[in-house]
């Protein structure tokens, strides 16, 4: 399922969160520091509509994922709780994005370190007098504890990142054409990201199916 993960936030991604940084460190040298706000806002946006779109298709298309790609039907609950941190991540993407263009780390910072110590917690106590013959539930809790590590990771670092761009909104806005910027840098980076990840992805699914055809069970060959 890591795969299908990695697949699934390339394809969310698209590439925004690279365009975002190169604008706005663009729009904060040229002292255009409101467009510099209104491309991170845009950008949100952008990150949001397509972390939603393909965190839809995989919920949707779960079951047909799982036995095409996996070969495995029961990885279809796991990918369908996997969709769901989809926006999350690829929006916390982008405010990192904005505080590395900003050059202000603190805030990304903070949030890495909330993720990584809820994700700990909510695993912990989910595993606790786990079951062995139960992997399902086992996956099910490790991706959950994820799942509550990037939304509240994504709401620590929103609150800096309103916090910050109070420091963007002085002088006047000199606007430019955002849509064809953001495309023009964001896709190239999308389509090469998806060739890799979807190459990478292919590799990684067909050993364990390489592994069943000589015969190795198909817990073990995943």
């Amino acid at each position: 399922t890591s795969s299908v993960y990695r697949l699934g936030i390339t394809l969310s991604s698209a590439g925004v969160g690279f365009a975002a940084t190169r604008i706005i460190a663009e729009e904060i040298e040229r002292k255009n520091l409101r467009e510099a706000s209104r491309t991170a806002r845009i950008c949100l946006f952008v990150s949001l509509f397509l972390g939603t779109v393909i965190a839809a298709l995989f919920f949707i298309f779960a079951d047909g994922i799982a036995t095409a790609f996996l070969t495995d039907a029961r990885a279809a609950h796991s990918i369908r709780l996997m969709a769901i941190s989809f926006p999350f991540i690829v929006m916390s993407g982008i405010i990192n994005a904005y505080f590395t263009a900003v050059g202000r780390m603190s805030g990304s910072a903070l949030s890495l370190i909330a993720d990584q110590l809820i994700r700990i917690a909510v695993t912990y106590f989910m595993l606790r007098g786990f079951d062995k013959s139960n992997l399902e539930y086992a996956c099910s809790s490790l991706i959950i504890g994820g799942i509550f590590a990037e939304v509240f990771s994504f709401m620590i670092s929103y609150l800096f990142y309103l916090k910050d761009k109070k420091r963007l909104m002085r002088g006047e806005i000199r606007r430019t054409p955002l849509a064809r910027r953001i495309s023009s840098i964001a896709f190239p980076v999308a389509i090469s990201s998806v060739i890799r990840t979807g190459l990478h992805s292919i590799e990684h699914m067909m050993i364990p199916a390489g592994l069943r055809k000589r015969g190795v069970d198909s817990s073990r060959a995943l």
